[in-house]
């Protein structure tokens, strides 16, 4: 039996300020059936920007970004399949969400399309 306990995972993504963090988990959760940002998440004392749950994750999963670096909070006790797929899937959207952006700076009329399957995200760039 495994017992409940917090998690951190701290990503190799950088250079993200916590509006474009918070601008994108807003966007990630369109594309997510039943998910919802989660006003009343409790990280036990950890400090977070972001919250988010659903069905398939009901103890949800926090964000924040911490010394420049995404960092990713939460108990995956009784919904690892589910945390599992969002821990690695949300900090794919956001680096796409990253290079969309800079694209777009770059070339104001680059034609793009974003799709988020179940375990990847696609971005479509035409310059």
């Amino acid at each position: 039996n495994r017992m409940s306990h917090m998690s951190i995972y701290r990503t190799q993504l950088k250079g993200i300020t916590t509006s474009f963090l918070i601008k994108a988990i807003n966007d990630f959760i369109k594309t997510q059936e039943g998910m919802r940002i989660d006003n009343n998440y409790y990280a036990r004392g950890e400090k977070f920007d972001i919250a988010v749950v659903s069905r398939l994750l009901p103890r949800g999963m926090a964000f924040s970004i911490e010394r420049g670096c995404l960092v990713i909070k939460g108990d995956a006790w009784n919904q690892e399949e589910e945390f599992e797929r969002l821990r690695n899937l949300i900090p794919q959207f956001i680096k796409a969400k990253v290079v969309a952006a800079t694209t777009r700076a770059a070339h104001p009329n680059a034609k793009m399309q974003m799709k988020t399957t179940q375990h990847e995200v696609i971005l479509e760039v035409c310059i």
